[in-house]
């Protein structure tokens, strides 16, 4: 929370909390609604969120629809837009898989992130952290420790 010298409330802090939709019904997309949920009635915190997986209209939603192409489409919509929605928040919650999905998802967030100078908490959810963080030894546990200000499990 931003506080002044005589420690009143100022303004909430604005927290982006990155993560699936609930289009992807699964944990992290049920965490992040519960995580924004919850703080939804607080005087200190303003959340607002952000998917890591937009559903696009038109000819790009088409294009949503071929196998890899997807992939290409989704990530790059999804970086314009971290980078136009990063800059009005003062911190970064990213929601985490492994594997390929953190790739494509909590790192770029991260990345953004540290451009703005913002916080990143990294959500890190996956049962195969073990066999992720020893096998992606340049991706893995040496961008989270370089790009994540806090690491929650």
């Amino acid at each position: 929370m931003a506080v002044n010298a005589n420690s009143r409330i100022e303004r909430p802090v604005k927290v982006l909390i990155v993560g699936p939709s609930l289009e992807i019904l699964g944990g992290q997309s049920v965490q992040a609604k519960r995580l924004l949920d919850g703080l939804s009635e607080s005087a200190v915190v303003h959340a607002g969120f952000l998917a890591v997986n937009p559903r696009l209209s038109g000819f790009f939603g088409r294009l949503q629809r071929i196998k890899y192409v997807r992939t290409v489409i989704t990530s790059a919509v999804y970086f314009v837009r971290l980078l136009k929605t990063v800059p009005q928040y003062d911190v970064v919650h990213a929601f985490s898989a492994s594997y390929f999905s953190y790739l494509l998802a909590p790192l770029p967030a991260m990345l953004v992130a540290r451009l703005f100078n913002r916080p990143t908490v990294l959500n890190y959810r996956s049962g195969e952290a073990h066999d992720h963080l020893s096998r992606w030894t340049l991706s893995g546990a040496p961008t989270m420790r370089r790009m994540a200000t806090r690491i929650v499990v």
